[in-house]
């Protein structure tokens, strides 16, 4: 159940962020990527003022974002089944449902990673960084703030949703096989 609220709330966090704050003048920016709505929204603060602006990202890439919430939907739909049999029937058929959630999860995260990769190489360098930037204020002045960017919240709590479950998966199958009792039984 952890595992499946987990991947629940990774949807709804930023899988991927931008920070950049400079002195001369005051200034900070801050840019998200979500998944579940495709966007990346980018707010700066100036003059104690924020400002919010929708990123522009190529269509293919808002695709590949929708690709990837079905594949999410899908482990969730998968882990959610896999508790029915332990339930209702009392039968353990979780290893293939919770290796198939593992496996869409981490299939999104790696997907994710490599296409995320690709957007920023073009405009960043790499997936995660730190340097100086050239942004444009609301003035239409233009201010270096030193930036750093990488994975988002999002992006790590559904790893850590497949790192649970893969031990779930390993806890169980030991219990279906009465470990740790055999192990310490005297003979």
């Amino acid at each position: 159940m952890l595992a499946l609220a987990l991947v629940f709330l990774a949807i709804f966090q930023p899988w991927w962020t931008l920070n950049g704050q400079s002195d001369t003048p005051i200034a900070q920016k801050n840019t998200e990527m979500f998944i579940v709505s495709g966007k990346m929204i980018e707010k700066v603060t100036y003059k104690d003022k924020t400002y919010l602006e929708l990123a522009t990202l190529p269509e293919i890439f808002t695709n590949f974002l929708g690709i990837l919430l079905l594949i999410i939907y899908s482990g969730i739909i998968l882990l959610s089944i896999s508790f029915i049999p332990n339930i209702l029937l009392r039968k353990r058929y979780f290893l293939v449902l919770i290796s198939a959630s593992i496996i869409f999860l981490l299939l999104v995260s790696f997907a994710f990673s490599y296409g995320m990769s690709k957007i920023t190489e073009l405009t960043l360098g790499g997936l995660n960084g730190e340097a100086n930037l050239n942004v444009m204020l609301p003035t239409g002045e233009m201010t270096s703030m030193l930036s750093s960017w990488g994975l988002g919240i999002g992006f790590y709590l559904c790893v850590l949703s497949s790192i649970i479950l893969f031990f779930a998966g390993i806890i169980d199958s030991l219990k279906g096989k009465k470990w740790p009792k055999n192990i310490f039984k005297r003979k």
